[in-house]
């Protein structure tokens, strides 16, 4: 859904300055794009636990499907961290390996709890309903009939994938809903 661009950098004496990651957004959406506002609002607070947020870039559009105009992010800059590692392909080539790994993972529970605690404290939050749970539901089951239409060798996995959905319905409503 994006391409990334990493920009090497020059500092305004003329040395290297540290990279930097531009996101270009290939998948457009009207509105915020989640992963701008999550990451903005973690900078803006100071966590060192994600790359720092740079800026990004908004624009408008004219709707497919006619209507008023669309609105949402283009691109996004955000600090560029070379040789840091994705925490699952870590954890799979310590399976690989039959490493341990609770070390690694005891870390990344940390930092995770850390990032969801200052998300907690800088961003919006509120009870889930029955229509949230409604909602996500039911954009499950839409994108799973745009993903059939696009792909239609996927339709031999759709009850398989209805279940999955019924399922997670109860879990959401049981854990949120409690």
């Amino acid at each position: 859904s994006n391409t990334s661009i990493i920009c090497r950098m020059t500092a305004p004496g003329g040395g290297p300055a540290e990279p930097v990651i531009v996101k270009v957004f290939r998948t457009l959406q009207d509105g915020e794009n989640p992963d701008v506002v999550v990451q903005s609002a973690l900078t803006a607070e100071g966590s060192d636990r994600v790359p720092m947020a740079i800026g990004h870039l908004s624009g408008a559009w004219d709707s497919p499907v006619g209507g008023s105009p669309m609105h949402g992010h283009l691109a996004f800059a955000q600090e560029f961290l070379p040789g840091v590692e994705d925490a699952w392909r870590v954890a799979l080539a310590a399976a690989e390996a039959g490493t341990d790994f609770s070390r690694e993972a005891r870390e990344l529970g940390i930092a995770t709890a850390s990032v969801h605690a200052t998300l907690a404290a800088t961003m919006p939050t509120s009870e889930t309903t029955r229509t949230d749970v409604d909602g996500i539901i039911a954009r499950m089951h839409g994108r799973l009939a745009s993903a059939i239409e696009e792909v239609p060798a996927l339709a031999e996995h759709e009850l398989a994938l209805e279940d999955v959905f019924a399922r997670a319905g109860v879990e959401l409503s049981r854990s949120t809903l409690c």
